[in-house]
C-alpha cells in the first residue's frame, strides 16, 4: 500500500493528528499551484503568442509538480528544530518558500523557446523573467527572516529552503544562458548541488563514510551573489561582455 494511501486511511480515525493536517494542506498547495498555472497562462495567452503561452504553462506545471513532490516527501521534516514536535501547519514562512519554488517554475516556463517581448508590441514582456526571479530572491530573504521572527524554524523549512535555492540556481543560468546572457559555463554552478547530491548517494549506496558539512558563515552570501547575478543577467540592462566577466568572476 502506498505511504500516501496509509495516511489517508489514518485521517479517518485521526481527524486532528499533525499528519493530516499536513496532508489537507499539501492538497491546499495543489490548489494555489493549479490557480496559479492557470492564471499565468491566461495572462500570457493574453499578451505574448498563444503556443508560447501554452509552453509555458506546460513546463511550469511539470516544474510546479516537482516542487510540490518536494513538499509531500518532507511533510515528516515539519518539526520545530528546537523540540522535534510536529507542527500541524506550515506556517507563513514555508508557504513562502512554496510560494517561491512556483515563481521559478513560471521561470522554468521560458525555457526552450524565444525570449518573451520578441514582437514590438510587447517588448515590455522581456523584463518578466528578471522580475519573477528578483521577486523570487527578495522572498528567500523574506521567509527565513520571517522564520526567525515567529520563532517557527522548522526541519522542513531548512530543507525545502535548499532545494528551492538549489531549483532557482539550475533554472535561472539555463534561461539566462539560452538568451545568451550568461556564458555556457555558468551552467556548472546550477549543476554542482545536484552532481553533489548524486556523489552522496553514490557514496551511501555503496557503504562508503559521509563527513558532515559543518555550517559556513560564506554560504548564503555566495548564494545571494549567483542569485543577485541570475536575476541581472535576465534582466536586458548590462551588456553580455559585462555578464561574462561577472559570470567568470
Amino acid at each position: 500500500m502506498l505511504k500516501s494511501e496509509i495516511i489517508t486511511q489514518r485521517c479517518i480515525y485521526q481527524k486532528k493528528s499533525p499528519r493530516c493536517d499536513l496532508q489537507h494542506a499539501w492538497w491546499t498547495a495543489c490548489l494555489v499551484s493549479l490557480l496559479f498555472v492557470m492564471g499565468g497562462f491566461s495572462w500570457l495567452y493574453f499578451f505574448w503568442q498563444p503556443l508560447s503561452a501554452l509552453q509555458w504553462m506546460l513546463q511550469c506545471a511539470v516544474i510546479n509538480v516537482y516542487v510540490l513532490w518536494l513538499l509531500w516527501t518532507g511533510l515528516e521534516k515539519n518539526r520545530s528544530r528546537q523540540d522535534g514536535v510536529l507542527h500541524h501547519a506550515f506556517g507563513v514562512a514555508n508557504w513562502l518558500t512554496i510560494g517561491r519554488g512556483f515563481l521559478i517554475a513560471a521561470l522554468g516556463g521560458f525555457l526552450f523557446q524565444e525570449p518573451p517581448g520578441s514582437v514590438s508590441e510587447t517588448r515590455w514582456l522581456i523584463w518578466v523573467p528578471g522580475a519573477i526571479y528578483i521577486i523570487a530572491a527578495l522572498m528567500d530573504y523574506l521567509d527565513g527572516y520571517l522564520a526567525r521572527a515567529m520563532r517557527s524554524e522548522t526541519q522542513l523549512g531548512e530543507w525545502l529552503d535548499t532545494q528551492i535555492d538549489a531549483l532557482g540556481l539550475l533554472v535561472a543560468p539555463i534561461l539566462a544562458i539560452a538568451h545568451d546572457r550568461l556564458p555556457f559555463y555558468y551552467i556548472s554552478v546550477g549543476l554542482a548541488y545536484y552532481i553533489f547530491q548524486l556523489g552522496l548517494w553514490y557514496r551511501k549506496k555503496n557503504n562508503l563514510p559521509i563527513i558532515e558539512i559543518k555550517p559556513h558563515p560564506a554560504k548564503r552570501m555566495i548564494a545571494g551573489f549567483q542569485m543577485g547575478l541570475g536575476a541581472v543577467a535576465l534582466l536586458p540592462m548590462l551588456p553580455v561582455p559585462a555578464m561574462a566577466v561577472a559570470a567568470t568572476i
